[in-house]
């Protein structure tokens, strides 16, 4: 055996070396940022990942195994290739210089919609009176071309058309009878002028009779109405030296007088003294890559608010689908999400809030046309609603409160009563 110079041997033990060591691998797995359905596409956001030179995506439909769909440098990927009725679930891999890959977990997203060969009827907005028409709404119907309203005057049929449209509404005049409850129900038609089955009936009373009218007019003589004089303290417009108010939605007064209002398209609450006097403002916009997982006091729509017993403030992101809590000095507590088990429902609408002494919320679920109590971790303690005309039933849900009796007041804004 020959033997090797000590020289040469120490030269190629450092040789190898110094080559094994410019070979890195991504030693973390990525980390979610978010992942959600937006404007027709999937967006997903991760943390970068030390030492990898790209990422590769991965995606999982039901049924299927994961198959890469793309290699990006960036921390983001938008994934316009989606099917509506579908849920899908990503992954993301750090790829080393070495080419390994550490994979994240995984995120599922489901895309709302009809799946192919689902064509479904379509689902109600709601009806409403106004100006002698009886206006009908629902939801577009992915797939449909046209849409046929059809009416009668008495439940469950047998129906007319009384229009046939391209879009989600329709207004209807046609020998419509004051006094009378008009029963509705909807189809959708495909490019195959496939027609689905009907949707749910809903109904609606148009207008009043001439009977019914002159009952009313009895009643209001013998009302008597006593005039209160009101005079205007001041009014608010402005913010200090920031920006005046931007499409202020909702008022509330803590136990100090101090005066909150939500100032939606500033993204921020305003606070003031008793006399109107500017004080502070707290909460800014949350930006696009952060609207997933938005961070404390970032607002997308604020909308609502409520102060409770300890003037603590809670205040509802209709777009955030969410409610923040506050210390009266505008500092972040805490953040209650609210989620639903039922996947056909619409994402929480908090148009208005009220906060009972016992720490109990009612919210109102407006896209779900109905109001909620919940608990303070967001837990549903009762719903109660759901969509329609008849006594208990709303359509768009934005306001309530409960009077010092224990009585809940809602406005029920579609259906024009409270």
């Amino acid at each position: 055996m020959s033997s090797i110079p000590r020289k040469g041997l120490l030269f190629f033990v450092v040789c190898a070396v110094v080559f094994a060591s410019g070979v890195t691998t991504a030693q973390e797995a990525p980390k979610w940022v978010g992942a959600f359905f937006v404007k027709g596409k999937v967006g997903l956001k991760w943390q970068p990942v030390a030492g990898a030179t790209g990422y590769n995506i991965y995606r999982q439909a039901a049924g299927e195994g994961f198959e890469k769909i793309a290699t990006v440098q960036k921390t983001h990927y938008f994934d316009v290739n989606v099917r509506p009725g579908t849920t899908y679930s990503y992954k993301v891999a750090a790829v080393g210089a070495d080419g390994n890959e550490v994979y994240s977990t995984e995120k599922s997203v489901n895309i709302p919609g009809a799946r192919a060969g689902e064509f479904a009827p379509p689902t109600w907005v709601g009806l409403r009176y106004q100006q002698k028409k009886i206006y009908v709404n629902w939801d577009d119907v992915p797939g449909a071309i046209a849409y046929n309203v059809y009416r009668s005057t008495t439940p469950g049929g047998p129906y007319e058309v009384v229009g046939n449209v391209t879009v989600s509404k329709f207004a209807d005049n046609k020998d419509l009878v004051p006094g009378t409850t008009y029963y509705y129900v909807l189809t959708a038609l495909n490019e195959e002028f496939e027609e689905t089955e009907y949707s749910e009936e809903m109904s609606l009373k148009f207008g009043v009779s001439a009977e019914e009218m002159a009952a009313a007019k009895a009643r209001a003589a013998k009302i008597q109405l006593e005039k209160i004089p009101f005079t205007l303290l001041f009014k608010i417009t402005e913010a200090g030296g920031n920006s005046p108010l931007n499409q202020p939605a909702d008022i509330k007064i803590n136990s100090k007088g101090d005066i909150y209002v939500t100032d939606v398209l500033n993204f921020r609450v305003v606070v003031y003294d008793h006399d109107g006097h500017y004080k502070f403002a707290f909460g800014k916009k949350t930006s696009s890559q952060m609207k997933d997982s938005p961070p404390p006091a970032n607002f997308s729509l604020p909308m609502s608010l409520a102060i409770d017993h300890q003037d603590r403030v809670y205040v509802g992101d209709v777009d955030q689908h969410g409610i923040q809590v506050f210390d009266a000095d505008g500092k972040f507590i805490k953040r209650i999400a609210v989620k639903f088990s039922d996947t056909n429902l619409k994402p929480f609408r908090p148009n208005s809030l009220f906060v009972l002494d016992d720490g109990r919320i009612l919210a109102t679920d407006a896209g779900n046309h109905r109001w909620l109590i919940l608990d303070q971790n967001g837990e549903i303690l009762k719903a109660v609603g759901g969509g329609g005309d008849a006594d208990g039933k709303f359509l768009f849900v934005d306001g309530i409160l409960m009077t010092p009796d224990s009585t809940v007041c809602v406005v029920d804004v579609m259906n024009c009563r409270v």
